[in-house]
């Protein structure tokens, strides 16, 4: 009964858009595991070759055998681009690795100048499916390598009691090199392994990061397009009410609420182009005087208080849009008599832009969206939008008041300059 830990998991596929290099370090990676293999093979070959008096059918099984073992190594490491522990390779891979080396095993037993170079590619096998395995399972393998190896020297000193122990004896300060090197086959593999993993691992963060920065762009993109619409199709729904009240008793003023709202639905359509473009700024001032004459139109008296306008072209952006909201929000949720704008410095030298309306004293408030904590779209969003920026947003509901307050930080003084300075009523 297998756990599910000791279950094969599927073979995990690449992620689709590799960062540059990813594909060239898997590369570096196993093309260094199989010349390491060569490197080995290859001595293992010589050595065999030049201690044996001729050519014989058990040098040739054996020169096959290991030529086997070495390409089915080279199969079986491509496997390793899943990472450490995958347990992704196939029964063929896993045959293809440890078969020739256990036929290098029973040849090699059979004659003491093989044996020692012998115990190379069934070392090498058993090390390379290590770390193929279940985590947990890697050691036991390895062990069962050493066991495996122990055996054969003690079953070719059984076969040749007399003269294996003298070829050993010849043959080990001239192996002890390539042994060292074998030894430290296991690590290796392994940190080849475990380093091309890191890569990997890097890469997929890599492309977390870009698309959760589309999607920020994207959720940008969406809170723009709804600061947009939302407002004008707000102002245009109230002027074309207007105007149709207004048909029977004044046609001159209802062609002037029709003229505005033609002029309205362009300014949506100009400003939706230019958010498609990038283009489009939001200005204070301008959402001041927006404000003023929306309200005005639906009958509700408005004034502006303040002495300084926000030095930062982010702040007055973040700032407009604060005013394009509040402003939506009491024509769309509450039925003031009068509004309110002031935008002051607080004790800390913050911008503080305060807008209230009377729509409480009604019976007319905003829905639960619209208060901390609420699920509304618009001010949540702008919430989030000023508390990157430092500040942060707030909505109070008094007795017969509804208040948004909108704190940013700003770094230079008051702007004063008749440029800066904004009318103090606007109604």
């Amino acid at each position: 009964m297998t756990t599910a830990d000791d279950a094969e998991p599927p073979r995990p596929h690449a992620p689709e858009g590799r960062g540059l290099g990813v594909r060239e370090s898997w590369l570096y990676t196993w093309g260094g595991l199989v010349l390491y293999a060569v490197l080995i093979y290859a001595l293992t070959l010589m050595f065999v070759v030049v201690t044996s008096p001729g050519v014989t059918a058990g040098l040739v099984v054996f020169m096959g055998s290991t030529a086997a073992a070495f390409t089915g190594y080279v199969l079986f490491t491509r496997v390793y681009k899943a990472g450490l522990w995958a347990q992704n390779a196939t029964l063929l891979e896993r045959l293809m690795l440890l078969v020739p080396a256990g036929v290098v095993v029973v040849v090699s037993v059979l004659d003491p100048r093989w044996t020692l170079v012998g115990l190379i590619p069934p070392w090498i096998a058993i090390s390379a499916l290590s770390i193929n395995v279940p985590r947990r399972a890697a050691v036991p393998v390895q062990s069962i390598g050493l066991v495996l190896a122990a055996g054969q020297l003690l079953s070719a000193r059984a076969i040749s009691p007399a003269t294996a122990p003298e070829i050993w004896a010849a043959q080990l300060p001239a192996l002890s090199p390539t042994f060292f090197m074998v030894l430290l086959t296991p690590g290796i593999i392994f940190f080849s392994v475990w380093w091309w993993g890191i890569i990997e691992r890097l890469d997929r963060a890599r492309a977390a990061e870009s698309d959760l920065a589309v999607t920020r762009e994207r959720l940008r993109f969406a809170s723009d397009l709804h600061d947009i619409q939302g407002h004008h199709l707000q102002v245009i729904a109230l002027k074309a009410e207007l105007a149709e009240r207004l048909l029977d008793r004044d046609l001159d003023a209802a062609r002037v609420q029709l003229r505005e709202t033609r002029e309205e639905a362009r300014a949506a359509l100009d400003q939706t182009r230019a958010l498609v473009h990038g283009l489009r700024q939001v200005s204070l001032s301008e959402e001041l005087a927006n404000a003023a004459d929306v309200l005005t139109s639906a009958g509700i008296q408005s004034q502006y208080s303040g002495d300084l306008s926000p030095s930062s072209p982010e702040s007055r952006r973040l700032l407009g849009l604060v005013t394009r909201e509040a402003t939506t929000n009491i024509l769309r949720h509450a039925k003031p008599t009068t509004a309110s704008y002031r935008l002051l410095r607080d004790s800390r030298g913050d911008l503080c832009l305060t807008v209230t309306n009377d729509g409480v004293r009604n019976g007319h408030v905003p829905p639960a969206g619209d208060h901390p904590g609420g699920r509304g779209s618009g001010l949540d969003s702008l919430r989030e939008r000023l508390r990157e920026a430092g500040g942060d947003l707030s909505v109070t509901r008094g007795e017969d008041s509804f208040t948004v307050t909108a704190t940013l930080p700003d770094d230079t003084g008051p702007d004063t300059s008749p440029a800066a300075t904004t009318p103090e009523d606007v109604s």
